[in-house]
């Protein structure tokens, strides 16, 4: 459902949550408990807003409780479909959670990416096909893929079915080079349903392959598809790492991934980790990890043998520009990732307050999905952070 600014509309707050107007929808809010101190791991909170009017997000936040920790947070906001959240339009960098009983601010517009799907197979084939997926147009998707084989695995032919993707990098990483590690890219000119396509060639059969495909927000796509720069890095050792020349900007992300034949990454100095899986036979280990404004990627390991791709992505916006957001329905997400830090929240009544019920979903991967899977609560009553963003520019 869509709504049309009109003469006399109400003007969307200047600090927008679940407890605002446009969270309550102007209901005398009476069962409410007391905000308190309690966690999110690895669990996101979603809540309904409707905003009246058109307005320009700058910031997030959130009001930490009693305790920091040392969890990454994260907040966002997601468009509103038929059977709740559906795919997110905007959302903050992981931060560390920061600033005990206090509200914590961080910017709406920097580059942020969001995993769609990940996957992968050990069946003997000369292409690997990917979960169905939905594109949007002028959107940056990376994806990043490692293969094996007996001995001198293959770099993909072609990346199929969907839009045309480039490949941006590619390297083989152990003695025998019976592993590779990828990155291709694409910005599709259209919408997109469907499933992608690995494509190693024909009579080019690999044992196996890992992938994670990332949708990223607030991406400068016009040169590259958004890619400013990569560097490599191969060795036998415990610290996986590659170089980058100097960023371009402090917003920009810096990409690390890497493979190897242990399993199992800490990320370097700050980077916190966006996926950390692995297939059999023979072990690949498959692991991202996501920083800003850092030319040293780097990461630890059980020493083994290892190849890394490191990737500078050019954010569209400067700090604190703001993206605009429409009049419409809308919901409000939050997560934390792991459960030392938390957050001031309520609980609504299973009676009184139906519309601030909302939704959860628990999550394996650490950060926002390109896409929500919610699940309602057990019952209507819920837990509601104390979340959402910001109208001006500053506190």
């Amino acid at each position: 459902m869509s709504f049309s600014p009109s003469q006399g509309a109400r003007r969307t707050s200047y600090f927008v949550h679940p407890f605002s107007p446009e969270g309550s929808h102007e209901l005398k809010i009476g069962a409410i408990t007391s905000p308190s101190s309690g966690s999110n791991s690895n669990i996101i909170s979603y809540s309904p807003i409707v905003v009246p009017s058109i307005c320009r997000v700058y910031r997030f936040f959130w009001t930490n409780a009693s305790t920091v920790g040392t969890d990454f947070v994260q907040a966002g906001i997601y468009e509103d479909a038929a059977s709740g959240p559906g795919r997110i339009l905007g959302a903050s960098p992981p931060v560390l959670s920061a600033g005990a009983d206090a509200c914590q601010f961080t910017d709406a517009t920097t580059a942020t990416g969001h995993i769609v799907t990940q996957s992968s197979s050990t069946t003997d084939g000369t292409s690997f096909t990917t979960a169905s997926v939905t594109l949007r147009k002028g959107r940056l998707y990376t994806l990043f893929f490692t293969n094996s084989k007996a001995s001198a695995a293959d770099a993909a032919a072609s990346i199929d079915n969907g839009p045309t993707f480039a490949s941006r990098q590619s390297l083989s990483w152990d003695a025998s080079t019976a592993h590779r590690s990828s990155l291709w890219t694409a910005v599709p000119a259209t919408d997109y349903t469907g499933t992608l396509v690995i494509n190693f060639g024909g009579g080019n059969t690999q044992t196996g392959c890992i992938w994670t495909l990332l949708e990223w927000l607030n991406v400068d796509t016009t040169t590259n598809d958004g890619i400013v720069q990569t560097a490599t890095g191969t060795g036998n050792s415990a610290t996986p790492l590659a170089t980058l020349s100097a960023v371009g900007a402090a917003n920009n992300p810096v990409l690390g991934y890497q493979g190897n034949p242990t399993g199992g990454q800490t990320p370097g100095t700050g980077f916190t980790e966006f996926t950390d899986t692995s297939y059999s036979t023979p072990t690949t280990a498959h692991a991202l990890e996501w920083g800003y404004n850092d030319t040293t990627v780097d990461a630890t390991i059980t020493s083994a043998q290892w190849g890394m791709i490191a990737t500078e992505i050019k954010s569209k916006y400067g700090p604190n520009d703001g993206f605009v957001l429409n009049p419409g329905r809308y919901w409000l997400a939050w997560m934390a990732n792991g459960a030392t830090a938390t957050i001031l929240r309520s609980s609504s009544s299973a009676i009184t307050n139906r519309e601030l019920a909302g939704y959860r979903e628990n999550v394996t991967t650490n950060w926002l999905p390109a896409n929500a899977t919610p699940a309602s609560p057990a019952t209507v009553a819920r837990t509601i952070p104390l979340s959402g963003f910001t109208t001006i520019a500053s506190p």
